[in-house]
């Protein structure tokens, strides 16, 4: 198993690189004989690599080094971690292995990445989401956030229960903020697609079939550079886990 261990850095936009090591015959990617995997571990998703049309971020955790794609061009992943350790490692949606991140004492871990070359209104992330918790003080824990911001600072924001692993998706520009219940975070992985966009005021969150009626706020006109942001991304107590995989996000 791969774990890593990173130093504080800046959120957004930080060039600090992952010092890591890597061995790929180690036991980490061999099937994990989990129950709730086999089916899923054994199948490879198009890879970000190969994709005919690069997405705006695309992040697999299969390369054999620590990267992570931007409209096809691969880059370093960069980190902001205290008290919450990150393994790329099974079990995973697609083999070899997915990102788990694990809260052993209280803090919070992220992964960010901004591109300031383009502009976008909206963006479209899916992914497949895994928890568990064994946490025993209830905290509202954000773990995947779709910024196209300025000083109106508009963006949708997934959060976890850490008690109930009831999810909630918000959306927010200035003053203007709404929420949607957005199903319930299990130990099997399922799939999560999230939309925003700034210009409509409008978002909506699906987890595995089902689907949330659309979100309407206050509307800002304008165009602004995409941050995605995910992890166990506020503060909380031990005892939440939570794997990503196969992140796409698709900017407007």
């Amino acid at each position: 198993m791969l774990r890593l261990v990173v130093g504080l850095a800046m959120l957004a936009g930080c060039d600090t690189v992952f010092g890591l090591t890597r061995d790929d015959d180690a036991p980490h990617d061999a099937p994990t004989g989990d129950a709730l995997d086999a089916p899923t571990d054994a199948v490879l998703a198009e890879p970000c690599a190969g994709r005919a049309t690069p997405p705006q971020f695309c992040f697999d955790f299969d390369d054999v080094t620590f990267i992570g794609y931007q409209r096809g061009n691969s880059f370093p992943i960069v980190a902001v971690q205290s008290g919450v350790e990150i393994d790329r490692r099974a079990p995973a949606h697609s083999a070899p292995a997915a990102l788990w991140f694990d809260a052993v004492a209280a803090g919070a871990a992220t992964v960010a990445r901004t591109d300031a070359s383009q502009s976008f209104h909206g963006l479209t992330a899916s992914m497949w989401l895994r928890g568990t918790t064994t946490g025993t003080v209830q905290h509202t824990v954000s773990v995947f956030l779709l910024s196209v911001e300025d000083a109106s600072r508009c963006r949708g924001e997934l959060s976890v229960d850490t008690l109930s692993l009831e999810m909630t998706y918000t959306i927010a520009c200035g003053n203007s903020e709404s929420s949607s219940p957005a199903g319930v975070l299990t130990d099997a992985w399922q799939p999560v697609s999230m939309s925003f966009d700034r210009a409509s005021g409008t978002g909506r969150v699906s987890v595995g079939t089902t689907v949330s009626s659309q979100i309407q706020i206050a509307g800002t006109v304008g165009t602004e550079a995409p941050t995605i942001t995910f992890g166990i991304v506020s503060t909380q107590e031990p005892g939440l886990r939570i794997g990503f995989d196969d992140i796409t996000v698709v900017g407007d």
